[in-house]
């Protein structure tokens, strides 16, 4: 079997379930841990340092009552560094093997597979630094500093979300324990295909969307959905079950005309209930 296979298609049939690739990182690449946080803890420390043996003796109430400002600033500084240090060193590895898609052997041979190895334990510290923020900007910042093209109104919701060959649109939700791919496991394969989500995304808890899968504008994934590698999901469309299958329109896409929504909407409520909105039981309106 060859050691690297690059082709436009995927392997027939996967015996086995996906896993996400957080829990396949090789063992021996931990140690960077120990590196990024060192450097990212410098500079907070310094001005912990600086807050608690400098200026707090000098000026005891004043800084008593900015304690709590400087706590969360030199929690933010530390994320802040762990996003910065990991990118340096991601990009000092990008220059000896460059992120790829394609279909590889899970083998430590494999140099695809033992680069994304490396790549992933390094953004693991910084996604993991980010993660202790309770505002959902911090992920984002992180996700942007690796090069996933997203924007600030981007909910992520406590799901796990790849961070390379990623796409997330304007306005998108990503539901709680949602799992979102861009790498996985499948058996003996390693598979790298670049995901797509498009504007007004919902995906909803627990939905699993697979590496490859491009999801048109205003789609909905329901809950404990998954897409399929390479599968494509129409705008405006909503899918359900497992593979996801077409369930209905999306009578509420944005992209839409809301002129002619509104009037399919209220020909719908008058087929149904016998009267127009606004209409009163005695004929005679507000009476």
């Amino acid at each position: 079997m060859e050691n690297d296979v690059m082709s436009g298609t995927d392997p027939m049939e996967f015996n086995n379930e996906p896993y996400t690739t957080n829990t396949l990182v090789m063992h021996r690449y931990v140690g960077w841990y120990i590196v990024l946080f060192w450097l990212s803890s410098l500079l907070p420390m310094y001005f912990l340092f600086d807050f608690f043996f400098i200026r707090l003796p000098a000026w005891p109430t004043f800084f008593f009552l900015i304690l709590p400002l400087t706590l969360i600033g030199n929690w933010v500084v530390f994320i802040l560094c762990a996003i910065l240090f990991s990118r340096i060193l991601l990009s000092i590895v990008n220059l000896f093997h460059k992120p790829r898609e394609g279909v590889f052997i899970r083998s430590r041979q494999d140099k695809d597979y033992r680069y994304w190895s490396l790549r992933a334990t390094i953004k693991k510290f910084a996604f993991w630094a980010a993660h202790t923020f309770p505002l959902v900007w911090m992920d984002v910042i992180a996700f942007k500093a690796f090069g996933v093209k997203t924007r600030m109104g981007t909910a992520f919701f406590n799901a796990w979300v790849d961070s390379e060959f990623l796409e997330v649109g304007n306005n998108s939700m990503i539901g709680l324990g949602a799992v979102v791919l861009s790498a996985a496991v499948v058996g003996d394969y390693f598979i790298i295909k670049k995901t797509k989500i498009g504007d007004n995304v919902l995906i909803g808890a627990h939905a699993i969307v697979m590496p490859g899968t491009e999801i048109g504008n205003d789609a909905i994934l329901g809950a404990m959905a998954s897409t399929t590698i390479g599968q494509k999901l129409e705008p405006a469309w909503a899918y359900m079950g497992d593979p996801a299958k077409k369930f209905k329109e999306n009578k509420f896409s944005v992209n839409k005309d809301f002129k002619g929504k509104e009037k399919r909407l209220e020909r719908e409520s008058t087929t149904t209930t016998g009267f127009r909105e606004g209409d009163s039981i005695s004929g005679e309106d507000g009476k």
